[in-house]
């Protein structure tokens, strides 16, 4: 393997323009070529618009060149093939061709496209996977919808603000942001709260937050979190990372339904990447709504990376983040903007809806598996 595509060189728990650039490339060249070679497979069986891929490897060099869609298209073709499914596979051909081009991602301005949830296929395939997935996980009613006009402007007010945030305390996860992400979905509903897929690379959903949620903080949180499962994902195109069986379920440290290590693992990066965010504000800025958010993140991080730590069966980039992540939990821990803090108060969970949040270890015991 090249220098350029070692894991080790890329593969981190810290945000950077050249890893995050480096990895959404490999990803997205594995899928459009996969593309091409489905694409010349089924010309020999059925007749579609003819289309090329090409101009999809000359756009823009951010994250605002990935159109979800096209990610969406490929894995229905990529199933419509495996079941021999003729009619399907014409259809998703055609698809592919009209979405290159009417493709709203050949926009120019380089900004984040931000829309209500709609019900257009693949936004609703999306919903529907994901409803189904948590559902079957809580046994509870989940709920998608989209949002009014007059609603969406308000939450874009608010996700610029936090993007502004982001970009002042911690520019590197931005310059990821930037290779990342080109579209998010603002929606309503119950239960689900963020939404990635690798069958929309390159897209988030975002639910509204409750009342009385400070939706800077809010949209901060989710924005790096959502981004962050992207990052993650395109790096285990490049190595596994964890090698554990999928059937095998643990302890997920931000959901209360058991999950594979996967599920875990992913939880627990994302959660690495949100603390370090909020870690830098709180130098900056020290005020008590941060330290709060701080305070649960670095709770769910600790319960993460010690179910990691038990049972996930790692490859050495794998390791690698074991050790950046307790390194992290480490200099949290220390920091002093903590003397200000009052770890015996009772707290609201950061996100509203009337939970308590109890803490199950300390910050300042020391406690923490593997120090």
């Amino acid at each position: 393997m090249s220098f350029f595509l070692d894991p080790s060189n890329i593969i981190s728990i810290k945000p950077s323009k050249k890893n995050s650039e480096i990895s959404r490339k490999h990803y997205f060249n594995k899928i459009i070529s996969s593309l091409a070679y489905l694409k010349n497979v089924a010309g020999k069986i059925v007749e579609f618009k003819d289309f090329s891929l090409e101009s999809l490897l000359y756009k823009s060099n951010d994250g605002t060149s990935l159109n979800p869609e096209i990610f969406y298209l490929h894995d229905k073709l990529l199933l419509s093939m495996r079941n021999q499914d003729l009619v399907s596979t014409k259809s998703n051909l055609d698809k592919v061709c009209s979405v290159l081009n009417n493709d709203e991602n050949n926009d120019e301005n380089n900004e984040v496209i931000i829309k209500s949830f709609s019900y257009s296929e693949w936004e609703s395939f999306i919903a529907e996977e994901s409803i189904k997935t948590l559902k079957g996980a809580t046994g509870r009613n989940v709920l998608i919808e989209p949002v009014s006009n007059s609603q969406l402007l308000k939450e874009i007010e608010s996700i610029k603000k936090s993007i502004f945030l982001i970009e002042e305390v911690f520019p590197e996860m931005m310059d990821e942001i930037n290779n990342l992400l080109s579209n998010i979905r603002v929606f309503s509903g119950k239960r689900a709260m963020g939404i990635t897929d690798v069958r929309m690379f390159g897209c988030m959903y975002i639910r509204v937050p409750r009342e009385g949620v400070d939706p800077v903080l809010y949209y901060c949180e989710h924005l790096v979190h959502e981004v962050s499962h992207m990052y993650l994902n395109s790096a285990m195109s490049m190595d596994p990372i964890l090698l554990n069986d999928a059937s095998q379920t643990y302890s997920s440290p931000i959901r209360p339904d058991p999950r594979p290590m996967l599920g875990v693992f992913h939880a627990t990066f994302v959660t690495s990447r949100i603390v370090q965010l909020f870690h830098k504000m709180a130098e900056k800025y020290r005020e008590e709504d941060i330290l709060l958010y701080l305070h649960q993140q670095f709770e769910e991080l600790i319960l993460g990376i010690n179910e990691v730590e038990k049972f996930a069966i790692l490859t050495d980039s794998g390791i690698n983040l074991k050790k950046e992540i307790f390194s992290l939990l480490d200099e949290v821990k220390k920091s002093p903007y903590w003397g200000s803090y009052d770890f015996n108060l009772k707290r609201k969970h950061r996100f509203g809806g009337g939970a308590e949040f109890t803490p199950k270890t300390s910050i300042n015991s020391g406690s923490i598996s593997g120090f």
